[in-house]
């Protein structure tokens, strides 16, 4: 990928809150250098698991005082929510990150996300 005239290697690792995946979690934060927490708009444990769990884990294992995250809900092609726009907005803001809406079926700012979590 090449954002800004400069190349990137990345991989995206979809774990979806599988508990099978917790075993790689540690190997992937340490050599990961951004991160998307996701979650569904619809779902709000997958939007706690998100700011608590997967937030946590990163913060404390990589322990700097500032790690490249990107807070994602998404599915915002549906009309029911258990996440409003605003509480998240909020909740990346106060840590100083961004936050967008996606949609992975129309595909609605899925590239913005990306290319912004490599500029960070």
């Amino acid at each position: 990928m090449t954002v800004d005239g400069i190349t990137f290697l990345g991989d995206f690792t979809d774990t979806a809150g599988q508990e099978e995946y917790k075993a790689f979690w540690e190997e992937w934060i340490k050599y990961g250098s951004g991160f998307l927490l996701g979650y569904s708009i619809n779902s709000r444990t997958s939007y706690e698991e998100a700011i608590h769990t997967f937030h946590n884990e990163i913060v404390q294992r990589k322990d700097l005082p500032w790690v490249p995250i990107v807070l994602v809900g998404n599915k915002c092609d549906l009309e029911k929510r258990e996440v409003s726009r605003e509480e998240a907005e909020l909740w990346a803001k106060e840590r100083g990150y961004p936050f967008f809406e996606t949609s992975a079926m129309t595909g609605y700012n899925v590239h913005l996300v990306i290319y912004t979590l490599v500029r960070l």
